[in-house]
């Protein structure tokens, strides 16, 4: 529902002389002033500390020049110090790994040589051995020794150590192997001579081979002793160099590390001045340059201080104070809620579907009725007659069955009609049958006629009641949202004029607190980044009272914060007044939703019963006049009953049909029914 929105700030206007806004606007010009007459007051210290500035920093910065220069050349000096004292650390390392590597080197090749020769004397004693044992033993051939097999049992003693020597050395030739066999099997002394001369000559060119090998493995020696000699001796050399080289290294190595100690001390000495010095100068530099910083930003603080204050008074004057008028108004009116939706929906009802049977027509049904219709008046057969009023009121299966009993009852009439009697009997009872039953069938249908009718009358009340509560529902429902698109309407260009003044407000709101609050945080800053470092020092005794410090400048805090507070007030007015304008449409709207849902069902509802009663309407139209057709059929079957009864008085008492006659009138009437019957099963 929508209320009357309370906005103290926004109406004040009608009742006092001073509005809030306009209190706001009076504070904005006040203080604007006071900021103005409060800026020309800071300038008269400031040139004082700025002279005394320049004076101090230029006795200050020609002597840390000189003293920088001493430090300088001393840095260089210790610098070349080190270096020479690393690469002298570097030549000791390199000389210790090549000392290391020198005698690993002399204790390998004493190995290597201690170990060739051991394996050089035992090779060159059997040598010799071997030389000597081939010189006896040629000796001892060539002495005829009167025993052969004594002398081969001696030979072989002596040689057969030289012979495996020489088959190692590869000395052994055909001849010293068939020697090898004389010397070990059994000879003859017959065959002594005859060997003799061969052996002596093998053993004489085996002992050339060995001496000769025995020369070669010493001339051997005699290379290598002189190689091992010299490299032992190169590395002996190698070893005396490293290490005088890393004594005299080590020396230097002391040297430099005595004058590092001097240059240290003096290069400390000489940073301690030019310390003392630097931190004297960047005092003052800092003191004077906080002081010039201090002075620009208090002054650009103010200006853009003055600049916050007009940009939001500028504002207030203009966006502000025009949309909290158009604001108020709108709200002062208290606009009834539009209770067409709720009127709408109480005036709905619901109306039940009635249910109505559905008569259909049959082009086949229609056509059998007709074939049996034609031969019942052609023959005077009131069964056929029935038979085609059946076939248009009853369902197919019963019309069939009804088709097949009359064709069974014609054939057995057939059969039974042996007299004139039997005859007369059977047809006087069939019309008497007829026209009974056709009797009861018009007054049935005569019944039927009056429901039929009044179910029109009451289908025709029903549709003219849902055409005019349709025309009621749509009618209402246009005319309601045409009134809420203008509620609509004018709840937006509200909420319109309440948002513009907010965001102007909030505009205002924002210059000055993000001014301010900048200022706040560079005034701390200014304020408390070099308090500790200044405290005491001799630059403020240099400086005297022209070096007093006002701090940075925050802004007028105070009094801009009681302009923000009015400024607070007047924003959540406005938010207030759209948040409930908010509501108020939320309400609308829901509230015309549900409405329109339920009209537009309703609607759909009465639609669809309109519908259903005009298709009930035009089944009992069709339903009628299927009575009355059928009212007619019943009649004139009833009136041929009737003539059938007049027809067979003259017939029973005075026959003036012939039994063929009789009889082919039965088979016309029972082909005419199996042609029925067909037709039927045709259209099923």
């Amino acid at each position: 529902m929508r209320c009357v929105v309370g906005l103290p700030v926004l109406l004040s206007a009608s009742g006092n002389t001073v509005t809030p806004i306009q209190k706001v606007i009076t504070m904005f010009s006040t203080l604007i002033s006071e900021i103005r007459q409060e800026a020309s007051a800071e300038a008269a210290t400031y040139d004082q500390f700025a002279c005394h500035c320049r004076t101090k920093i230029a006795e200050k910065s020609s002597a840390i020049e000189s003293e920088s220069t001493a430090v300088d050349t001393r840095v260089a000096q210790m610098e070349q110090y080190t270096a020479d004292k690393k690469a002298h650390e570097k030549r000791i390392q390199q000389l210790t790994k090549e000392i290391a590597s020198v005698e690993g080197d002399l204790s390998d090749e004493r190995k290597k040589w201690s170990e060739y020769m051991a394996q050089y004397t035992a090779e060159h004693t059997d040598m010799v051995a071997a030389c000597d044992a081939l010189h006896n033993a040629i000796n001892t051939i060539t002495s005829k020794m009167p025993a052969p097999s004594l002398l081969q049992v001696e030979l072989k003693q002596t040689l057969s150590p030289v012979l495996v020597l020489a088959d190692a050395y590869g000395l052994t030739s055909a001849a010293a192997k068939h020697a090898v066999a004389f010397l070990q099997g059994d000879v003859p002394d017959s065959d002594y001579d005859f060997h003799s001369g061969g052996i002596v000559d093998t053993l004489n060119k085996l002992e050339t081979d060995f001496l000769a090998e025995k020369g070669d493995m010493e001339a051997e020696h005699d290379k290598r002793t002189s190689a091992h000699n010299e490299y032992m001796s190169g590395l002996n050399a190698q070893l005396k160099t490293a290490k005088n080289s890393k004594e005299s290294t080590e020396e230097s190595l002391a040297q430099t590390e005595t004058d590092i100690g001097i240059a240290s001390r003096d290069l400390t000495e000489q940073q301690s001045m030019l310390f003392d010095d630097q931190l004297y100068l960047k005092e003052l530099t800092s003191k004077c340059e906080e002081k010039a910083k201090e002075w620009d930003q208090r002054t650009e603080a103010r200006s853009g201080e003055l600049g916050a204050l007009e940009q939001a008074l500028t504002i207030i004057q203009g966006t502000v104070s025009d949309n909290a008028a158009s604001a108020a108004r709108a709200f002062v009116q208290d606009k009834p809620v539009h209770n067409v939706a709720h009127a709408a929906r109480s005036s709905l009802s619901l109306i039940q579907v009635e249910d109505h049977e559905r008569l259909r027509l049959h082009s086949g049904r229609s056509a059998a009725a007709a074939l049996l219709s034609r031969v019942a008046t052609k023959t005077g057969a009131a069964e056929l007659s029935e038979l085609s009023h059946q076939i248009r009121v009853d369902p197919f299966a019963k019309i069939k069955k009804l088709i097949q009993g009359l064709i069974e009852r014609l054939l057995k009439e057939a059969a039974e009609e042996a007299t004139q009697k039997g005859f007369c009997d059977t047809e006087v009872g069939k019309a008497r049958l007829t026209r009974d039953t056709e009797v009861d069938n018009v007054n049935e249908v005569s019944a039927a006629i009056k429901e039929s009718e009044a179910l029109r009358r009451k289908l025709q009340g029903k549709i003219s009641r849902l055409t005019d509560e349709l025309s009621d529902l749509r009618s209402d429902l246009n005319t309601t949202t045409t009134q809420r698109e203008a509620e609509k309407e004018e709840n937006q260009q509200t909420l319109s004029s309440a948002e513009e003044g907010k965001i102007a407000v909030s505009q205002a709101i924002k210059i000055l607190k993000e001014h301010y609050a900048g200022m706040k945080t560079k005034a701390t800053v200014a304020n408390g980044g070099n308090a500790v470092l200044l405290q005491g020092s001799p630059v403020d005794a240099a400086a005297g009272s022209a070096g007093d410090k006002n701090g940075a400048y925050g802004g007028a805090q105070k009094r801009a914060g009681g302009i923000i507070d009015m400024l607070e007030v007047i924003k959540s007015d406005f938010e207030r007044a759209m948040k409930q304008t908010s509501t108020a449409e939320s309400e609308a709207h829901a509230d015309f939703v549900e409405f329109s849902k339920a009209t537009k069902s309703a609607i759909a509802e009465k639609e669809t019963d309109k519908r259903n009663a005009e298709h009930d309407f035009a089944e009992a139209t069709a339903e009628l006049q299927e009575n009355i057709e059928n009212l007619r059929g019943h009649q004139t079957l009833v009136d041929v009953a009737l003539q059938q009864l007049d027809k067979l008085r003259p017939a029973c008492i005075d026959t003036g049909m012939t039994h063929e006659e009789r009889k082919a009138r039965r088979e016309e009437e029972i082909a005419a029914l199996r042609n029925a019957l067909s037709m039927l099963g045709a259209t099923l």
